[in-house]
């Protein structure tokens, strides 16, 4: 059954980064929305597209004694402030998900904050990163751990 839920937040997270909305935001920005402290982190490099092997960005998972929260961040190579399709998600072991965006939005520096409830549960957590066209340049996913 958990693997119907995954596969189904997995394809939620898809379409929220494939249907389209524009937005840009200051890299200032980035690092608000979570609060407490990293406690894990994935640096991207793109898998796909011209800039194979460069680094894109960074997930940060943050932890506040009560929530655990998830925001992807362009930082530094090809993709930094220019609007993409990117976005995250992340998931507690009872089932409640949140992710950014919910559509398909083009982020010129971050997505997220996406949290949820983590006392006493295993997260999972998702970050993406697309072109123009949809192709998947950066993706990173965590099972259930924390």
């Amino acid at each position: 059954m958990r693997t119907k839920r995954i596969t189904g937040v997995l394809a939620a997270l898809a379409m929220a980064v494939a249907t389209g909305v524009a937005v840009s935001v200051t890299p200032a920005s980035a690092a608000g929305g979570c609060a407490g402290r990293i406690i894990d982190h994935q640096d991207l490099t793109a898998i796909n597209g011209p800039y194979v092997g460069q680094f894109v960005g960074r997930v940060n998972l943050y932890w506040d004694g009560t929530y655990n929260c998830v925001v992807f961040t362009k930082a530094g190579g090809p993709y930094y402030g220019v609007p993409t399709p990117m976005g995250v998600l992340i998931e507690n072991e009872a089932g409640e998900f949140r992710q950014d965006p919910t559509e398909r939005t083009f982020y010129s520096y971050y997505a997220g904050p996406a949290k949820v409830n983590g006392v006493g549960q295993s997260i999972r957590w998702t970050a993406k990163l697309l072109d123009s066209s949809d192709t998947v340049i950066a993706h990173y996913e965590q099972d259930f751990y924390h």
